[in-house]
């Protein structure tokens, strides 16, 4: 027996990407999938068929998300699609994975119209689609949000992009405390990058930056959409009945931190080797090269003490060592 025989799941924003990823996982575990779409419907309608090739059962629902009506239009369309199979009404499993992004508002470029409509889709309607829909989630229900990595660093070109993913975090959070009593789980996991069908060919022509992307991962890849379909699929099992109120990072440890090439690098470019001022006076170390000071290549007089602007200056990676011969300061 597949684990989510007999439930009913609905994934927003499931045309293609990651959101098509976990269609397609959730039918493969048994599940009968609403896909969800906004305007492709073409792309809904071969998510559906992969899905059904494949001995699942999908049935699509198109509706743009956004408008002041759209979570009544998505609750009606999905339990129309129900009725026209013979399936009772509800549902066991809501996620929340339909959110824009692209060229995100900076904080100096942002424009009004630009913000409200990435807020309006990334965060109202997922807000509002619970809201309407969590009547007819069964207890015992799961509802995972698809959140990113961008809501934990700090990256100015997708100031408010990130904003809404972490307003995604705390919204999974606070559900889970209010819907608990009703044994429904709720949470987040965040992507980072991931390819899909619709930036393959941006990474393929640019084989520089695949590579530095690949870099800030710990695993050193770029994420495919199974990765998270299968972290999505664990958080809709029954074996994640105790895991609820998280935020789980699903992003092949992005971010986490430099690599030991990156780190050998900066230090070639940026460690204070040689000479160096102790104590107001040169001590020449017995090998090494010139000093260059951290953060400005090319300068041979790496400081310890205060500089006379009131700021510490940068130490050298090594010592002194004892015994060192002075030399005039």
């Amino acid at each position: 027996m597949r684990t989510l025989d007999g439930t009913t799941s609905l994934v927003t924003g499931a045309s293609r990407g990651i959101g098509r990823a976990i269609a397609k996982r959730l039918a493969a575990d048994g599940s009968l999938v609403a896909v969800h779409y906004g305007t492709n419907e073409s792309a809904a309608e071969e998510t559906v068929a992969q899905i059904t090739e494949a001995g699942g059962a999908a049935f699509a629902v198109g509706v743009p998300l956004g408008a002041a009506d759209a979570a009544d239009r998505l609750w009606a369309g999905l339990e129309a699609g129900l009725a026209e199979r013979g399936v009772p009404g509800g549902i066991d499993v809501l996620v929340n994975n339909a959110a824009i992004g692209g060229a995100t508002p900076t904080l100096a470029s942002a424009r009004q119209d630009d913000f409200d409509e990435l807020f309006a889709i990334n965060v109202k309607a997922p807000f509002f689609v619970v809201q309407r829909g969590v009547d007819l989630l069964r207890d015992g229900g799961r509802i995972v949000n698809v959140s990113s990595v961008a809501s934990r660093i700090a990256i100015p070109d997708t100031l408010a992009y990130a904003m809404t993913k972490g307003a995604i975090n705390t919204f999974s959070v606070t559900l889970a405390q209010e819907l608990g009593a009703r044994g429904i789980t709720v949470n987040a996991v965040m992507p980072g990058t991931t390819a899909t069908e619709a930036n393959a060919a941006w990474f393929d022509a640019q084989p520089a930056l695949h590579e530095a992307v690949t870099g800030l991962s710990a695993l050193r890849r770029v994420g495919k959409p199974e990765d998270v379909a299968d972290v999505v699929a664990f958080l809709a099992s029954p074996a994640a009945r105790w895991v609820t109120g998280q935020v789980i990072d699903a992003s092949g440890g992005a971010h986490l931190g430099f690599s030991s090439a990156r780190v050998r690098r900066r230090k070639r470019d940026c460690l204070i080797y040689g000479v160096r001022r102790a104590g107001g006076k040169l001590a020449r170390r017995r090998r090494g090269p010139p000093a260059v000071s951290v953060g400005r290549p090319g300068n041979d007089k790496a400081h310890d003490g205060p500089s006379r602007s009131g700021g510490v200056r940068e130490r050298s990676q090594r010592e002194v060592l004892p015994g060192s011969r002075r030399v005039p300061g």
